[in-house]
């Protein structure tokens, strides 16, 4: 499958995978908005993942509790 036919979360795991032995991963989440909030991660070696996640994506959930992984590793 290409990376367009893929879901948010699948995309952000793809990131997560390929660049999580760099060195560092910085996420954020924007506050969210009736439409939906900007999620965005850095990598230490100069890649950007950046996403506007819509309110109703049916992959927010794991989104979050994503990002929440990541916060917590970093805080290591």
């Amino acid at each position: 499958m290409t990376l367009r036919g893929m879901s948010v979360f699948r995309k952000l795991q793809a990131f997560i995978q390929a660049h999580g032995t760099c060195g560092g991963l910085r996420s954020h989440a924007e506050s969210p908005t009736k439409t939906g909030y900007l999620l965005w991660i850095d990598c230490s070696c100069g890649a950007t993942f950046e996403r506007w996640v819509m309110s109703h994506n049916e992959d927010e959930n794991l989104l979050r509790v994503a990002l929440l992984d990541l916060k917590e590793r970093a805080s290591l």
